[in-house]
């Protein structure tokens, strides 16, 4: 099997992410992305509920909001991490740690899959530039466009609407 100069590239970003993540474990990799994300996500669905608490201490709209904003973020954000504190413990021997990376290594290959699937849709998106001749040869065009250009045409959709 011979792989275009595109996969090649795509294959180095999914290994960067597999390797990092093993490294790094499963636990680590997890808990990281999750404290981030869901301090973000419950900061935006529960900060304008804390906004009128925080208003009549504060008396200015937009830094109660702020404040609420950064408050949620802040203490979901040391839940998760003492979460991922107490779940490492449970892998502290030397098999579980083991099964740790393994495990990360899977989910760097996972993260690694949707920034380069992010990559092809933006690729097929862009109108510089016609990519019929990086990607006529590409294993991954060929085994992921039902997903490139369902995603494409979503985003086009949207651009339109813009």
């Amino acid at each position: 099997m011979v792989f275009a100069p595109v996969d090649i590239c795509f294959l180095i970003i999914i290994l960067i992410f597999a390797v990092l993540a093993m490294i790094k474990g499963l636990i680590k990799e997890f808990f990281g992305k999750m404290s981030v994300f869901g301090g973000l996500a419950c900061a935006i669905i529960f900060s304008p509920k804390l906004t009128p608490f925080v208003e009549n201490t504060i008396h200015n709209t937009i830094i109660s909001a702020v404040l609420s904003f950064l408050l949620i973020f802040v203490v979901v954000f040391l839940i998760i991490c003492i979460i991922q504190q107490l779940v490492d413990k449970l892998f502290s021997g030397e098999i579980m740690r083991g099964l740790d990376r393994i495990l990360g290594f899977l989910l760097g290959v996972l993260e690694g899959l949707v920034v380069v699937l992010f990559i092809m849709v933006v690729m097929t998106v862009q109108p510089w530039f016609n990519i019929d001749n990086i990607v006529s040869e590409s294993l991954f065009f060929s085994v992921l466009s039902g997903v490139i250009n369902s995603s494409a045409e979503y985003v086009k959709g949207m651009a339109a609407n813009v």
